[in-house]
């Protein structure tokens, strides 16, 4: 028994039904929730009758949250072409929705495939620390150039995605020092100032802030 807790975070809409569900399977079968007594959270739209549905049709084990759309930000960056920076600006809040020691992330095309995950998602050798993993890919480049980073992998291929919930506050800070906005000003500054990069813009540079933004927290391997 692990002396920390992790919840499960997807954030998704309607049209991915039918992942969502393969997924909820998988997680229903492999996801250690009894070990680190696990919420399996489920972020949907609030003003989408078709998001309000699903809701109500996700198994029990799984908790529905129905999102209210951000007010501080122009609606236009979360329509159209633009629609997936909805989801990825609730990736930089996702320990709004959870009270674990670690949130993990993870996308509705996803499929767990291993009772391993345990081990696969924390190095244990001395201090507990989630793993991250990286690619040398090179699909996501102008993420680390926008942010002024070193390139130094792909992260944007390997869910779930762990980090721990006192890291979401400081590095929406850090995404605002390397974009030159004030560090209060996240949605109305730093993230809409990226709007027009659409999928730039997420958990993938999530991940390339917090490699140069904690170095020597998060133990992390290339593959």
């Amino acid at each position: 028994q692990d002396r920390f807790t992790v919840d499960l975070l997807v954030r998704t809409y309607h049209a991915d039904d039918v992942m969502l569900r393969t997924l909820l399977e998988s997680v229903d079968l492999f996801w250690p929730r009894g070990r680190w007594h696990s919420k399996i959270l489920v972020v949907l739209d609030e003003e989408s009758e078709k998001d309000r549905e699903l809701c109500h049709t996700l198994p029990s084990f799984a908790s529905c949250i129905l999102e209210k759309l951000p007010s501080s930000i122009d609606d236009i960056i979360f329509t159209g072409e633009y629609g997936v920076n909805r989801a990825m600006w609730t990736l930089f809040y996702a320990e709004r929705y959870s009270d674990a020691d670690y949130i993990a992330i993870t996308d509705a095309d996803v499929v767990l495939t291993t009772f391993g995950i345990p081990d696969l998602l924390f190095d244990r050798i001395s201090d507990t620390r989630p793993i991250m993993y990286a690619g040398f890919n090179h699909w996501f480049v102008l993420n680390p150039l926008m942010l002024q980073l070193d390139w130094m992998g792909e992260f944007m291929d390997t869910y779930p995605f762990v980090m721990h919930r006192s890291h979401f506050l400081p590095l929406r800070n850090f995404f605002c020092q390397q974009m030159g906005r004030h560090q209060s000003d996240f949605d109305g500054g730093c993230f809409v100032s990226c709007s027009s990069w659409a999928l730039l813009v997420g958990i993938s540079p999530c991940r390339v802030l917090l490699v140069h933004w904690a170095r020597g927290s998060p133990a992390w391997c290339l593959f």
